[in-house]
C-alpha cells in the first residue's frame, strides 16, 4: 500500500529555504596581483579595482577588502584579502598581492618598467630595456617631476627590424589633472623609419627640418601624417629631445634624408626633425613623465639623459645630468640634487653649450661645468 507523508506547512517552508540556500552560487574574483612603483619614499597610497562577485541569491553581496583600496602600502609585498557575504549567509574569499617597489635610479631619475619589460644598467652605463613582447605595452617609464623636458639617446642594437615600432608618450598635468599630452610612434617599414605624432585635440602640426643649425624646410598647417627618414631603420642610435610643456615639441636627431610627407615633397638631407602641434587649446601645466614602449624588437637601451626646463625660461634652462649616485627632484621651479655621498663623485653636470639641444641640434659639449658635491649640501636647491 502506498503511504503518503504529510508535513506541516511551516516545515515545508523551512525545507524549501534550505534547498534555496544550498543551491545559491556565490563566487568572488580578485584583480590580478601587480607591482606599484614609487619614486622616493618608503610607502605608497595604492588604488586597485574592486573584486567581482557573482551571486544568485536575492540582493547584492557585501564586499570588504583588507587593506582597502587607497590605503597606505609599505615597501614590499602586501596580501590583500577580500570577502563577499550574501543574504543567504554564504561567503566567498579571494586574495591578491600588491608589491610596492622603488624604481631603478639612472642618471638621477626614477625609471620603472612597463608591462613585462625588465630594466638593467650595463657596463657601458646604458639602461637596457629588454623582454619586449608583441603588445606594444612593454617598456620604461621615466619620472621627470615638474620638469618640462628630457633629452636622451636611444640605441636599438643592430638597427630596426622590419615592422618594429617604438612609441614615446608624454604625460603630465592639464588643468591640475593627469592627462596624455601626446605621443610619437617610430615604425620601421622597408628599410625606412616613419615618424608619426599625435596630440589630443590637435589636427595640424608644424614640421621643420634642420641641417647644421639652419632651417632647410619648414611648413605649418600640416595634417598628421608620417615623416619618412630614408634608410632610418638601419640606424642603431637616435637622439630625442622632448621638451617644453608650452608647445610639446618633439626633436629627433637623424642625420639622414627626410621626406616631410607632403604631396610633391622630396627627400631632404637633414640632421634634425622637429614636429610641433599647433594648439587651439591651453598648453599643459607640465610634462611629468615619459613612457617609451617597443614591439617587434628584442629591446633597446637609453643613455645620456639630460633633464631640461624645470624653472623659468631664464633660469635652469640648461641641460643637467646627474653624476655618480646623485638624484634629481624637479619641483616648484627648482632642481634639488640629493643623495650625495662621501665619495666626492656625486653631483650634477650643467652643459651650457648644449643650449642648441633645445633646437634639436647635435649636442655640442665644449663647455661642461661640474658643480662639485662639496658645494652642495644634501637636498640643497641650485
Amino acid at each position: 500500500m502506498k503511504k503518503t507523508l504529510l508535513l506541516p506547512l511551516a516545515m515545508l517552508l523551512v525545507l524549501a529555504g534550505a534547498a534555496l540556500a544550498q543551491g545559491t552560487g556565490l563566487s568572488l574574483t580578485c584583480p590580478p596581483s601587480f607591482t606599484n612603483w614609487i619614486c622616493g619614499g618608503s610607502f605608497a597610497f595604492v588604488n586597485y579595482p574592486a573584486p567581482v562577485a557573482t551571486d544568485t541569491c536575492t540582493g547584492l553581496p557585501t564586499l570588504t577588502c583588507t587593506p582597502p583600496s587607497g590605503a597606505l602600502f609599505p615597501l614590499g609585498p602586501t596580501v590583500v584579502t577580500c570577502r563577499a557575504t550574501n543574504a543567504c549567509g554564504q561567503s566567498a574569499v579571494c586574495t591578491f598581492t600588491v608589491t610596492v617597489r622603488p624604481p631603478l635610479l639612472y642618471n638621477g631619475l626614477c625609471h620603472s618598467p612597463l608591462g613585462l619589460a625588465a630594466l638593467n644598467v650595463n657596463t657601458n652605463d646604458e639602461l637596457e630595456v629588454s623582454g619586449l613582447g608583441a603588445t606594444g605595452q612593454d617598456g620604461v617609464r621615466i619620472d621627470l617631476g615638474e620638469s618640462e623636458g628630457l633629452h636622451w639617446e636611444t640605441r636599438v642594437p643592430g638597427g630596426w627590424p622590419h615592422g618594429a615600432s617604438m612609441t614615446i608618450e608624454m604625460r603630465g598635468q592639464v588643468g591640475g589633472s593627469p592627462a596624455l599630452l601626446g605621443s610619437t610612434t617610430l615604425e620601421s617599414r622597408n628599410g625606412d623609419l616613419q615618424l608619426s605624432s599625435a596630440v589630443p585635440g590637435v589636427t595640424q602640426y608644424e614640421v621643420k627640418l634642420l641641417r647644421a643649425g639652419q632651417v632647410v624646410y619648414q611648413r605649418t598647417g600640416v595634417p598628421a601624417r608620417p615623416v619618412v627618414v630614408r634608410g632610418g631603420a638601419a640606424m642603431a642610435d637616435t637622439e630625442f629631445c622632448h621638451h617644453r610643456s608650452t608647445d610639446t615639441t618633439w626633436h629627433f636627431v637623424v642625420n639622414q634624408p627626410v621626406d616631410p610627407g607632403l604631396p610633391g615633397s622630396d627627400f631632404i638631407l637633414a640632421d634634425t626633425v622637429a614636429i610641433t602641434p599647433q594648439r587651439g587649446t591651453a598648453p599643459p601645466d607640465s610634462v611629468g613623465e615619459i613612457g617609451i614602449v617597443g614591439a617587434g624588437m628584442a629591446g633597446f637601451s637609453i643613455r645620456r639623459e639630460w633633464l631640461m626646463m624645470f624653472g623659468k625660461p631664464d633660469k635652469m634652462a640648461q641641460p643637467h645630468m646627474a653624476q655618480g649616485q646623485a638624484t634629481f627632484d624637479a619641483q616648484g621651479g627648482h632642481l634639488t640634487v640629493g643623495n650625495l655621498g662621501s665619495s666626492g663623485q656625486d653631483g650634477v653636470v650643467v652643459d651650457f653649450d648644449e643650449l642648441g639641444g633645445f633646437m634639436g641640434l647635435p649636442p655640442v659639449r665644449g663647455y661642461e661645468v661640474a658643480l662639485q658635491p662639496v658645494l652642495l649640501a644634501t637636498g640643497e636647491e641650485i
